[in-house]
């Protein structure tokens, strides 16, 4: 990343900073960059209280989640204060009426791959492939913030790869806004890419982030291929938002329910333990009950593994926020009804695993001094005992809930 240490603090001597991160994987990978940079001659520390500066690293996806950004940035608006990420990008206003002394970093510039990273979680490396996206969703801002598409070489990527397997990393996450946009602008497509970080030697697995279901049905032969190599993980995920082609118009989502099906339908058949994973927005600015219900019907239909429901919120500058909205009280029920259809399909699902036996590796510390495993899938697994991140271990699954896998 590019960012100018100058302004708010003498970076001559060394400091201590914090960084705060809110959002998606990208974002993370971001503030991962930062902490890198600045890593270099000053000390990163656990706690804001301890800091002689904080990084707040933004998102505004959501409205809940801009509303915890520009809380964070009000309690530390008494501090050396750096405000990052999409907010100050696309709602420069908000940051400077939350923290009037901040020094703003926004997105930055290109990503330089090459960058040393400190990475929240020493055995996973997460990748960014490319920033901005081709979409033109009616309800999100973050195309404001962004921009349009610009992949990164394929080249740089794999290069990150080497470098992030040769540091220990045993899980490589590719993200992006939109991972199944890859390519499209320097000749090149996603599936070529994995193909090549494939090739990259050592014991490591890759795992796909987010994309558009456009983009998917154009590509599904290769990308089945690309994910039938031992390295990728057998996960997917795919936003659906809604199961109305009437809704999806008006969302500017570019793909029909027939369309979401088909991809489904294929990658199932030929990995048929594949994970899929979708997004849902409940109360869109029209959405009729007959609409949502399709919605309902579509999730029943497909079963996804993990089912990430949004009930709507009107974004600043989108057409969506220009529609006629849904009374709050129609959003919130519409919401707890596709929650529960979310829990009860969650665990159908977690219980098809049942008397599975196979390798798992320890991935990350759990909230209850246990460990969050991972296996060839995706699917997590709690596991007690005493473990060290990145051993592998054989289990035999012997009960589930909506969300994890149990020995």
């Amino acid at each position: 990343m590019c960012y100018c240490f100058a302004g708010c603090v003498d970076w001559r001597r060394r400091v201590k900073f914090y960084i705060e991160t809110y959002g998606c994987s990208r974002n993370q990978a971001d503030s991962e960059a930062i902490a890198g940079a600045l890593a270099e001659e000053h000390e990163q520390v656990a706690e804001a209280e301890e800091a002689d500066i904080v990084v707040v690293n933004t998102c505004i996806v959501k409205t809940p989640t801009e509303n915890k950004v520009l809380k964070a940035l009000k309690k530390y608006s008494d501090k050396k204060l750096i405000v990052a990420g999409c907010m100050p990008a696309a709602q420069l206003d908000k940051v400077k009426e939350a923290a009037p002394g901040c020094e703003v970093w926004g997105v930055g510039c290109e990503e330089d791959l090459a960058s040393p990273r400190i990475r929240t979680n020493p055995i996973v490396s997460i990748i960014p492939i490319s920033s901005g996206c081709l979409g033109e969703c009616s309800y999100c801002c973050v195309r404001f913030a962004r921009g349009k598409l610009k992949s990164y070489s394929p080249e740089k990527i794999v290069g990150a790869v080497e470098k992030s397997v040769s540091e220990g990393c045993k899980e490589i996450w590719i993200t992006a806004q939109d991972t199944g946009a890859y390519g499209k602008d320097i000749g090149t497509s996603l599936p070529a890419l994995l193909e090549k970080i494939c090739e990259v030697s050592g014991d490591f697995r890759v795992r796909i982030g987010m994309m558009n279901p456009n983009h998917a049905v154009k590509m599904l032969p290769s990308l089945v291929k690309a994910l039938q190599n031992e390295k990728m993980f057998k996960f997917l995920h795919l936003p659906v938002q809604s199961g109305s082609n009437e809704v999806l118009k008006k969302m500017n989502r570019y793909y029909t329910v027939s369309e979401y099906k088909e991809i489904i339908e294929f990658v199932r058949k030929e990995i048929p333990q594949i994970m899929i994973a979708t997004d849902v927005i409940t109360g869109f600015p029209g959405e009729t009950d007959a609409q949502f219900e399709e919605t309902v019907e579509l999730m029943k239909a497909i079963e996804p593994d993990i089912i990430n429901v949004s009930r709507y919120g009107a974004r600043p500058g989108t057409p969506a926020a220009e529609m006629e909205q849904h009374q709050e009280i129609v959003k919130k029920e519409r919401s707890r009804e596709m929650v529960r259809v979310m829990k009860e399909i969650g665990l159908k699902r977690k219980r098809e695993w049942l008397d599975w036996e196979g390798e798992v590796m320890i991935e990350t510390l759990g909230s209850k001094n246990d460990y969050i495993a991972r296996n060839f899938a995706y699917q997590p697994v709690i596991l007690k005992g005493k473990h060290e991140l990145g051993d592998k271990v054989n289990v035999k699954i012997s009960n589930a809930t909506e969300n994890y896998l149990l020995p």
